[in-house]
């Protein structure tokens, strides 16, 4: 399934292709982003997958851009924290906030155990 998304890098005359090789499952939690100590964003989750997870964010970030990012989500009825070193792979402009599409670069064995168990 593909979406053409908009690149914060990009013109609408060169669309970038958000290629999602993964189920993805709809997530609408609070998340925190640390971008290298000096910018820390929060924003609201929209779906996730094994690779990679959506947000709503007050501003775009450059793509390739590198932070940690945590959140917490129910499963199982147990509250579980997830942490993970994500990168931006695309940025769209909607009307009061960006969708900012993030790569897992890095997960602990924790949060990839809990992705596991949330994505079957």
């Amino acid at each position: 399934m593909d979406a053409i998304y908009q690149s914060a890098g990009t013109t609408a005359s060169t669309p970038r292709i958000d290629r999602r090789d993964a189920l993805r499952k709809t997530c609408r939690v609070r998340a925190f982003l640390d971008i290298g100590g000096q910018l820390q964003l929060v924003g609201k989750t929209l779906d996730l997958s094994h690779n990679g997870i959506s947000l709503l964010l007050p501003q775009a970030l450059q793509q390739g851009c590198v932070g940690n990012l945590r959140f917490s989500i129910y499963v199982n009825g147990n509250l579980e924290l997830i942490r993970a070193r994500v990168e931006v792979s695309n940025c769209v402009f909607l009307s009061m906030d960006v969708r900012v599409g993030f790569r897992f670069v890095e997960l602990d064995p924790s949060s990839k155990r809990t992705l596991g168990v949330l994505m079957r």
